[in-house]
């Protein structure tokens, strides 16, 4: 009896559109995907000038922010500088308080935070001094001072 030999099959994949079914699923994955633009702050800033402005020191309001999240505000009240501790909450009513006391409208808050402050702690009492300045219809005056070396 004779055997017929078996045949070996062989599959191949034919990879010659491969190159095109990867291009069409990159530009598929290009077209859908979705990126998230952060905002950001937003922020106005000031046309640049090489006009040196002089600011009296009355009318800066310090508010310095620890690597704690603690919140100090420092202002001049009668010729004098007071220092208060605000929780982060209550920046706003404390800024709307300060604000009613300036006659002239020239006070500007300056947020000053340590070097270790988390940058969410600054956000929350930017967003408070906006809320402050929004309540009274007045013109935003905030400041970003540089970080301040923690004290420890």
């Amino acid at each position: 009896m004779m055997f017929k030999k078996k045949r070996k099959f062989s599959v191949d994949i034919p990879t010659a559109s491969m190159g095109d079914i990867v291009f069409l699923l990159l530009i598929f994955f290009m077209v859908t995907t979705v990126f998230n633009n952060e905002m950001g702050l937003q922020i106005v800033l000031p046309e640049d000038s090489k006009e040196e402005i002089k600011v009296k020191s009355e009318t800066i309001v310090k508010v310095r922010i620890d690597k704690f999240g603690n919140v100090k505000i420092s202002y001049f009240a009668d010729g004098t500088e007071i220092t208060e501790p605000v929780e982060w909450r209550n920046v706003s009513d404390k800024t709307i308080e300060i604000l009613e006391m300036d006659i002239e409208e020239k006070l500007i808050f300056s947020i000053i935070p340590t070097r270790l402050a988390k940058y969410e702690y600054m956000i929350r009492v930017f967003d408070q001094l906006k809320i402050a300045f929004e309540k009274t219809g007045r013109t935003e005056r905030i400041s970003l001072s540089p970080a301040e070396d923690d004290e420890d």
